[in-house]
This record gives structure tokens, sequence and C-alpha cells, in this order.
């Protein structure tokens, strides 16, 4: 083989080298109406949908410009924030980056704002979302048909990701199903597939699972086995420094003071850390909360719920079907005692 060859194979076999490196990465080159802050890559959902966790990048803006770079293996979805003095400054609306080089521009007085970026799949959900607006439809309605007509759309399935983190519904199950065979072998979608069947069994009329927790002392118990209501079974939720957990405490407590046990049973289950069992243990004692107190030991069996916001509540009937989700100490009061 004479030289001219050899170094022909070489730039050759470096081209396809070069490619298989780049392939799946991305590079955000990005500019910021502010000369300082840390500027932070944060999941859409939450990180459980993305394959390689080092994704979720801080970079520091020096005089504008900060630059993001990893691995993706198809268009992905983010929300990007900034932080000044520990302060959250900004938050965009979820957009899609490409697993190309990108520029993308962010607008500190536009919080909640599409920022700008170009790239194809951007150009899909500013078309999604402008034309939502103009046929001024429920998302979820939309979606279901926009499904029908794009069932390899990676701006579906991202959306769908979105929308059941903010609400679980049936019609969520139709969309997913709608997915072509090719998208639904990708993470995120396995991810949320498995998500959604778990949701259908925690939503109302679903038979609340089989939790096994622990009390102070470490020992661990299966709260449906061991709390079986005569009536109605009330399951909340909640972590030690959470101020609406405990903003509904004392409406609770009252109503839990004006009712039968036979008739309402109450249970509390704290997802603090093993670093916080002090401050839950503390908790109990400061505002005196009379039922029933587990341990979720770092919210292992809420992550398996798909409890992402607190407090969460479940009101179950006797034979452990979910009855109401997340309601309020006066909905609660009401559903038990109807003037």
């Amino acid at each position: 083989m004479n030289k001219t060859c050899q170094f022909l194979l070489y730039m050759l076999l470096l081209v396809f080298e070069l490619q298989a490196q780049t392939k799946n990465h991305f590079v955000l080159d990005g500019t910021i109406n502010t000369d300082s802050g840390k500027i932070i890559l944060i999941p859409v959902g939450n990180a459980s949908y993305y394959e390689n966790p080092k994704v979720f990048q801080e970079a520091n803006v020096v005089k504008g410009k900060f630059i993001f770079k990893g691995d993706i293996k198809y268009p992905t979805a983010f929300i990007i924030g900034l932080k000044i003095n520990s302060e959250w400054k900004y938050i965009s609306r979820f957009f899609i980056v490409d697993p190309v080089m990108q520029n993308i521009e962010c607008n500190i007085d536009s919080l909640g704002e599409t920022p700008k970026l170009l790239n194809n799949s951007m150009k899909e959900l500013a078309d999604y979302r402008n034309n939502r607006l103009l046929k001024n439809a429920k998302a979820n309605l939309y979606l279901y048909d926009y499904i029908k007509l794009k069932p390899n759309s990676y701006i579906a399935l991202w959306n769908l990701v979105y929308e059941f983190d903010y609400m679980y519904a049936p019609i969520l199950d139709s969309i997913n199903a709608s997915l072509s065979n090719n998208l639904k072998e990708n993470f995120t979608a396995k991810v949320l597939e498995s998500k959604l069947k778990v949701a259908k069994h925690t939503s109302i009329g679903g038979s609340f699972p089989n939790l096994f927790l622990a009390n102070s002392k470490g020992r661990y118990f299966s709260i449906i086995s061991t709390n079986r209501p005569k009536k109605y079974l009330f399951i909340d939720f909640w972590f030690s420094h959470c101020t609406p957990c405990i903003s509904q405490f004392e409406k609770l407590k009252d109503l839990f003071n004006k009712t039968n046990s036979e008739h309402l049973m109450m249970i509390g289950i704290s997802v603090d850390t093993k670093a916080n069992k002090d401050a839950w243990l503390k908790a109990i004692n400061k505002y005196q909360l009379p039922w029933q107190q587990y341990w979720d030991i770092d919210g292992k069996e809420a992550y398996k719920l798909n409890i992402n916001s607190y407090p969460t509540n479940f009101l179950l009937d006797s034979n452990g079907t979910i009855i109401a989700k997340n309601i309020t100490p006066m909905q609660l009061e009401e559903f038990l005692m109807p003037k």
C-alpha cells in the first residue's frame, strides 16, 4: 500500500471516529443578559427520565456567557435556571436540545419564557405550542390528537412526560399507547410507561399498595395490614422542612379530634432522609401530631409511587380503594361531615 492510500485510509478512519464521538454529543453555547451567576440545567419531570445523569450541569455565567456540553442519544427536554447569591432569578419553560452544537439565548427579565434556541426539534415544539393556542385546546386532548398524526415525535413524548408530571389522567395511557414502537424503545419512554402503570393503580379507583415503612425505632411495618379502618383511612405524605405540609397540621389535628377512630384513621408518612431523622421526630413533637407516624427513609417508597410534590395525600375506603387524592383538610371535613 503506497503512502497516499495509507493517508487516505487514516483520514477515513479519523472521520468515522469523530462521527462516533459526536453523534450523541450536544453543545449549548449560551448567552444571558447578566454578568454573573450560576446557570443550571434542570430535568423535566425528574432525573429518572434521563439515561445519562451527567447531563445535569451547573456553569458560571462569565460576562453574560455560559456553555454546556454532554451526551444524549435523542432530542431531550430541559429547563434552565439562574441563581444569583443562592436566589433563583430565572426559570425557563422547557425546551428541547438536539444532539448537535446549538446556541441558546436567555432573558433574565422573562420568567417562564421559552429560550431562543434554533434546532429542528425547537421548530416542531414552537409549531406544537402555537397550534394548540390557536385551537384553544386542552393540553391532554391536543396531545392525544397530535400523537395520532406524529407517533414518532419526541416533542409528543416530552409533552407527555410534562403533562404526567403535572397530574395523571387516564387519557395519558391512551396517548402513551399511540407512541410508535420505535419511540417506545428509548430510555425515556420506557421509564414513562412504568410510571404510568404505577400511577394507574394510585389514582382514584385504584387499590393503594401495601408499603413497608419504619417507625422511630427502625422497626418496619406493613401499613395497610397494620392500619385497617372500619370506614376511611387518610394517608398523608410529608417531610419536616415542608412548609405547606406543616401548615395543614392544625386543621388535621382539629379534624382528628372531632372524628371517631372507627370512622376515620389517619397516618403520616415522612420522606425525610436518614440525616433528617431528628428533624422528623422534633416536628412530630413540636406540632403534637396525635396520629400514627411512619418513616419512608429517603422517600424510596414515595419515589416508586411517583410522588414528586408534598404534601400528597390519599383517602381510602375500608377495602383499601382510593376514593380521593390530594384533598385539603377542609375538603376532607366536608366529605366526612357534610352540612
